[in-house]
C-alpha cells in the first residue's frame, strides 16, 4: 500500500494502493494535547444514579432517561411533547431548569443561552453553555428541543459537575503562556495570548471530573518554516497545577456566453467532461451578470459586440492562484455572435486544478442547500478556494483570518487535491460545521468523519478520493472493508479516529438501501444536536450522534416503540464498536479457584446509563479450549436493581473455567462484553482481544513464586538476544507512571500484598517522572523461566498475573505481549499469549501446559514486551508490563481442600468518613490482625491498636488531614485494601 498524507484536518491521513510506502507530509495534529484521552479506560466512581432516574421518571413519565456515566447526573432526555409554561421559549427552558430539572441540581442561572435555531420544519432548538461563579464551564452544552406548537421534545446535556468555586490559580498568565507554548518544536510562532477570562476546565480521573480554573490560550503561526499550514491552536493550562490540559488546532485538513471546464466530474481516473461552469462572475462595462447552472450569461440587452470581462468566483466560492500574489483568474471575451461558448482553461493563470475546485465547491455548497434551504445560511457567502498553496500532497480548511479551503499542486508522487472531488467535499465539509457550530466543531475525530460523510453523500462511493496518486487502486480512505471499531482501533490519529463513525453512516446508507436517506438524517443530525465533546470523548460523542440520530429519525416520539430506521441504524453503529449500552458498566469480582462436585454461583451488578435499550445479560462459559469447543450461554437473573445471578453447573477436578459476560440491547444485538475489552473470537482475532475471566476447579497448589524474595539464578531476567534500550526486566516494587490527568499507566502496586515486589518492566526515580522515562524502548526484553519437570504432574496447570499496556504511546496497539512455553528449548517454542490488546489493571492468565504440548516432560515459559517503532517513523510507543504470583498447579484436589476459596471481608463504613469510620471484622477467631493507613505514595501513616477476638473498630477520624488515604487490613492470609476519603 503506497501512502501519501493529507491535511483533511489537524493532522495526516494515509492513501492507500497496493504496495507499501511513505512519503513527507505536513501536519498539525503532532502539536495536540488532551487529557482526555485514554479516559475510556478509566472506570468513574460516580456512574449511573438509579435515584437520579427514579427522581427525572417521577418528573418526565414515560420518557427516555439517560444518565451520564461520569457524573452520575442526567445526560439526555426525550419522549412524547410535552407543555411547558412559560411565554417564550426560553423562559420556557428555565422553566423547565427551575422546576423539573431541579431535581438533579441544574440551575438556571448558572445556564447562559448561547443561540436558538428554528428550521425548516419549525423545531426549535436552544443552546446554553454552563457559567459558575462568573466563569465559563468548557465543553459544556444544554440544548432544548421544542415543537412547532412550543411544545418540549428533548433535553440534552454535557456536564462535569460543580467546581470547587475556593479553587484559585497558582500561577500567572506569564508562566501559563510559556507553558502553553513549549514542545512545539520547528513550528513558527507569529502571535500568542491568554485570554482575559479564566474558565473551569474538567479533569477526568477515576473519581469523575474535578474542574479547575484554567488559563485559555490562542497561538499562531505555521506548522513548520517550509510549511504553508497554519497554526490556529487555542487550548487550556491548568492555573492549579500548571499543567498543559489541552491543545488543539483549529486548522482542518480541503450578449450570450456559456463558459465551460474541463472537470472530472467521476473522479479523477476516470476521462475529464466539458461542462458549465455555473455562478460565475461575468461583467459587460460596469453591469455584473452570473451564470446560471449551465454557464450560460445571458447578456440580451447588451448589444454584439460585447466585452464580458469573466472571473472565477461567484456567490459560493472565489478561487485566488495562491503563487501568483492570490489573483483571481479571469479573462476577457469578446462576444460577436449569439451561442458564443469558451473554456475558461485557455485564461491566464488558470489550470484545470483551479476549475475544479472551483466547480465541486459550488456542487457540494448546491447539496448542502438542498438538504437544509433557509434553516442554514452560514455557508452562503463566497468562500475562499486557494489552490496551487506552496507544498505537495496536502489540503486543508481553516477558519482563521476569513474562512478558506486549501489545495497544494501536483507533486510528491500524488496529483492536486484541487482536481479530487472528494476532497474538496471534505474540506467543505468542515467550513459547515465551523459555521454550523458555535466555536467550530471540536472532536477532531468526528470533524474528519462527517467531512467524509458529506463527501460519501454526493458521491454515493464508499471509497474516498479514487486514483489519489493519479494511478487505479490508490485511494485515501475506504469504508466497503476492514471496519474501524470503537475503542480498539482509537489511535489518537483524528483521521483514523474519524473513521469509526464515518464507517457507521456509510453502513448505515448500504442498510437502509438509500444514499440519500442516509444523507437527509445525517445532515439534520449536525443542523439540530450538534454531537460534539473534546478530543479523546470519542466515546460519549459517537454514541451522542446515535441518539440523535434515533431521535431525528422517530416518528412517535416514544423510542421504545422504535423508529422506522432503528434497525438499521443500530445494526450499522453496532458494527463499528457504537453500542446503545455502550455506557453499561460492570461490578463483578472474578471468581476464585472452586471446590468439584459444587454448582458455582456467578454474581454480578450492571451499572446502566440507560436502562430503556437493555434487554438482558447472558453469563457466557466453556469448560475446554480445543479448536471447535463451544461455548455454553445462560441467561442470567435480575434480582431487581440490575444484580444478576446465575450457575455454573458442578466441574470435575482439574478443570479451567474461562467465562465472560454478554449484555443485549432491545434489538437483542450483542456487542457489549465484559471483563473489559474481551471480545469473541467470532468477532475478532484473540490476538485483538483482552482475556476472558478464569478460575480453577478442584487443584491444588505445588510451585508458587510471588516475587517478594530474591530469586534463584534460575530465573532469567533479559537474555542474549534481547535489545530494548529502556524499561529492561527487574524484580522490584513497582513505581506507577501516569498520563495526563492522572491516568495510570504502570501499575505501583504488585499483585500479591499491593506493597510487595513484584516483575516488572523497569522502573522511573519516582511517579512524578516522565510516563516514558522508563518504558520499554527500542527492541525487546525477556523473562525467561526456569525448566520445570512436569513428569511428577498429572495434570499440571499454571496461573500467573499480569498487566500490561501498549496503547498510549505514539504508535498505539502496534506491539505485541507475548508468553511462550517450550519443553526445553527457548528456540523451539507455542504461545500461550499473543495479543495487542492493553489491561491496565493485574489479569489471572491460567493454562495447561499439556495442551500446548501433550505430555511435555518438561516446561519453560517466557514472558516477552516489546517496542519497535514502525519502519521510518521517529519517536517511541509506550510499553509497560508487569508479572506476579506465578504458580504450578496439579489438577487433583488435595484432602484438605481447595486453596483460594474467598474468605469473608471486612466491611468498612461510613466512606467518606466525617469524623469516624468503623471497621466489622468478618470473625473474631482471626489470630492475625493489623489495621494501617497510608497516603497515597505509599508511606504509612498510621496503624490502628488492634485486641485478640475483637472485631468492631470504631475510628476517630478528627486528628487526621482531610484527603484519601490507603486502608490495609491484613486478617491471616487475606489482604484487604480500600481507598478512603476523610472529611472532617
Amino acid at each position: 500500500m503506497k501512502q501519501l498524507f493529507l491535511l483533511f484536518g489537524l493532522s495526516a491521513i494515509s492513501i492507500g494502493t497496493n504496495a507499501q510506502q511513505h512519503a513527507d507530509f505536513h501536519t498539525g495534529d503532532k502539536f495536540g494535547v488532551s487529557v482526555f484521552t485514554n479516559s475510556h479506560f478509566l472506570r468513574p466512581a460516580k456512574r449511573a444514579d438509579v435515584g437520579i432516574q427514579a427522581k427525572l421518571a417521577a418528573k418526565f413519565p414515560g420518557w427516555y432517561i439517560a444518565t451520564d456515566s461520569w457524573t452520575g447526573g442526567f445526560k439526555d432526555l426525550n419522549g412524547k411533547p410535552i407543555v411547558v409554561s412559560g411565554t417564550t421559549l426560553e423562559e420556557k427552558a428555565r422553566n423547565i431548569m427551575n422546576n423539573q430539572l431541579a431535581v438533579v441540581n441544574i440551575k438556571s442561572s448558572e445556564w447562559k443561552l448561547q443561540t436558538q435555531q428554528t428550521n425548516q420544519s419549525g423545531i426549535t432548538y436552544l443552546y446554553f453553555y454552563q457559567e459558575v461563579a462568573g466563569m465559563k464551564v468548557a465543553f459544556t452544552k444544554m440544548y432544548f428541543r421544542f415543537t412547532a406548537e412550543g411544545q418540549l421534545a428533548r433535553v440534552n446535556m454535557t456536564g462535569y459537575g460543580t467546581p470547587d468555586t475556593k479553587l484559585n490559580p497558582t500561577i500567572g498568565a506569564t508562566k501559563a503562556l510559556e507553558i502553553a507554548s513549549a514542545e512545539l518544536d520547528g513550528a513558527v510562532i507569529t502571535a500568542k495570548n491568554i485570554e482575559s477570562d479564566l474558565e473551569w476546565f474538567p479533569i477526568p480521573s477515576n473519581e469523575g471530573y474535578t474542574l479547575h480554573p484554567a488559563f485559555k490560550f490562542l497561538i499562531e503561526g505555521k506548522v513548520a518554516q517550509s510549511s504553508s499550514v497554519p497554526l490556529n491552536m487555542f487550548g487550556y493550562v491548568d492555573g492549579v497545577t500548571g499543567e498543559l490540559l489541552y491543545r488543539d488546532n483549529e486548522t482542518k485538513d480541503a450578449t450570450d456566453l456559456t463558459i465551460v471546464g474541463s472537470i472530472y466530474t467521476n473522479g479523477i481516473l476516470n476521462a475529464p467532461q466539458l461542462v458549465g461552469l455555473p455562478n460565475l462572475t461575468g461583467k459587460i462595462g460596469a453591469t455584473t451578470l452570473i451564470s446560471n447552472d449551465t454557464g450560460f450569461f445571458n447578456g440580451a440587452a447588451f448589444a454584439a459586440p460585447s466585452t464580458y470581462d469573466v472571473s472565477l468566483e461567484g456567490p459560493w466560492s472565489k478561487v485566488r492562484s495562491a503563487p501568483d500574489a492570490n489573483i483571481t483568474p479571469s479573462f476577457s471575451k469578446v462576444v460577436t455572435t449569439l451561442g458564443t461558448s469558451d473554456s475558461f482553461t485557455s485564461a491566464t493563470k488558470s489550470t484545470s486544478r483551479h476549475i475544479n475546485a472551483y466547480y465541486h465547491v459550488n456542487t457540494v455548497h448546491d447539496f448542502m442547500k438542498n438538504q437544509y434551504g433557509s434553516s442554514f445560511t452560514g455557508m452562503d457567502y463566497a468562500l475562499t478556494t486557494n489552490v496551487d498553496v506552496s507544498g505537495t500532497c496536502n489540503a486543508f480548511f481553516t477558519g482563521a483570518g476569513g474562512s478558506s479551503i486549501n489545495f497544494f499542486p501536483d507533486g510528491g508522487g500524488c496529483v492536486s487535491f484541487a482536481e479530487v472531488r472528494d476532497v474538496v467535499y471534505h474540506e467543505y465539509g468542515h467550513a459547515i460545521v465551523s459555521r454550523m457550530y458555535s466555536g467550530g466543531m471540536k472532536n477532531g475525530g468526528l470533524n474528519e468523519g462527517q467531512a467524509d460523510v458529506w463527501s460519501m453523500c454526493i458521491t454515493k462511493d464508499s471509497i474516498m478520493a479514487r486514483g489519489s496518486n493519479g494511478t487505479p487502486g490508490s485511494f485515501i480512505r475506504r469504508y466497503d472493508i476492514d471496519p474501524k471499531v470503537y475503542p480498539k482501533d482509537l489511535t489518537g490519529e483524528v483521521h483514523a479516529n474519524g473513521e469509526i463513525i464515518a464507517g457507521a453512516w456509510w453502513d448505515y446508507a448500504r442498510n437502509v438501501g438509500n444514499y440519500d436517506t442516509m444523507a437527509k438524517l445525517f445532515t439534520a443530525v449536525l443542523l439540530n444536536d450538534k454531537p460534539d465533546g473534546a478530543n479523546g470523548t470519542e466515546g460519549a460523542v459517537y454514541l451522542d450522534m446515535l441518539i440523535s440520530a434515533l431521535i431525528e429519525d422517530d416518528d412517535d416520539a416514544d423510542l421504545s416503540t422504535g423508529t422506522p430506521h432503528m434497525n438499521e441504524l443500530v445494526k450499522a453503529f453496532a458494527k463499528h464498536g457504537i453500542y446503545l449500552l455502550q455506557d453499561v458498566d460492570i461490578i463483578h469480582t472474578e471468581i476464585a479457584h472452586q471446590p468439584s462436585g459444587k454448582a458455582i454461583d456467578v454474581n454480578a451488578q450492571l451499572i446502566i446509563a440507560n436502562p430503556s435499550f437493555f434487554n438482558s445479560l447472558n453469563l457466557v462459559y466453556r469448560t475446554k479450549r480445543s479448536t471447535g469447543f463451544v461455548w455454553n450461554s445462560v441467561p442470567m437473573v435480575d434480582a431487581g436493581g440490575f444484580n444478576f445471578s446465575a450457575q455454573i453447573p458442578a466441574q470435575s477436578e482439574g478443570t479451567i473455567v474461562d467465562y465472560y459476560f454478554s449484555a443485549k440491547d432491545m434489538l437483542s444485538n450483542e456487542g457489549v462484553f465484559f471483563p473489559y475489552n474481551f471480545y469473541p473470537t467470532s468477532i475478532i482475532s484473540e490476538t485483538k482481544s483482552n482475556i476472558n475471566y478464569q478460575f480453577g476447579v478442584g487443584i491444588t497448589a505445588r510451585t508458587v513464586v510471588d516475587f517478594e524474595t530474591t530469586l534463584g539464578t534460575d530465573w532469567q531476567l533479559g537474555i542474549a538476544t534481547d535489545n530494548a534500550t529502556s524499561g529492561k526486566w527487574i524484580q522490584a516494587v513497582p513505581v506507577a507512571s501516569y498520563l495526563s490527568g492522572g491516568i495510570l499507566h504502570q501499575t505501583g502496586k504488585d499483585h500479591t500484598s499491593q506493597f510487595g515486589k513484584c516483575l516488572v518492566t523497569g522502573n522511573a526515580i519516582s511517579t512524578s517522572s516522565g510516563v516514558s522515562s522508563a518504558s520499554v524502548k527500542n527492541g525487546t526484553t525477556t523473562v525467561l523461566t526456569p525448566v520445570f519437570d512436569l513428569t511428577t504432574y498429572k495434570n499440571p496447570i499454571v496461573e500467573y498475573y499480569r498487566w500490561y499496556g501498549n496503547n498510549k504511546g505514539n504508535f498505539p496497539n502496534s506491539e505485541i505481549w507475548r508468553v511462550q512455553m517450550s519443553t526445553s528449548s527457548p528456540l523451539f517454542s507455542k504461545d500461550v499469549e499473543n495479543t495487542n490488546q492493553s489491561d491496565f489493571q493485574w489479569r489471572r492468565k491460567m493454562f495447561k501446559p499439556f495442551e500446548i504440548y501433550p505430555a511435555a516432560p518438561k516446561m519453560q515459559l517466557k514472558f516477552v514486551a516489546i517496542e519497535t517503532p514502525p519502519s521510518g517513523s521517529s519517536g517511541n510507543g509506550l510499553v509497560e508490563a508487569a508479572v506476579d504470583d506465578f504458580v504450578i498447579y496439579e489438577g487433583i484436589e488435595s484432602p484438605a481442600g481447595i486453596k483460594e476459596v474467598p474468605q469473608a471481608l471486612a466491611t468498612i463504613y461510613p466512606n467518606p468518613a466525617v469524623g469516624q469510620l468503623n471497621i466489622v471484622l468478618p470473625s473474631s477467631s482471626l489470630t492475625n490482625v493489623s489495621i494501617s493507613f497510608y497516603d497515597l505514595s505509599g508511606k504509612e501513616v498510621s496503624t490502628v491498636p488492634v485486641s485478640a477476638g475483637g472485631t468492631h473498630y470504631s475510628i476517630d477520624t478528627k486528628g487526621m488531614i482531610p484527603g484519601q488515604y490507603l486502608l490495609v487490613l491484613k486478617m491471616d492470609k487475606t489482604i484487604q485494601t480500600h481507598k478512603i476519603t476523610i472529611k472532617n
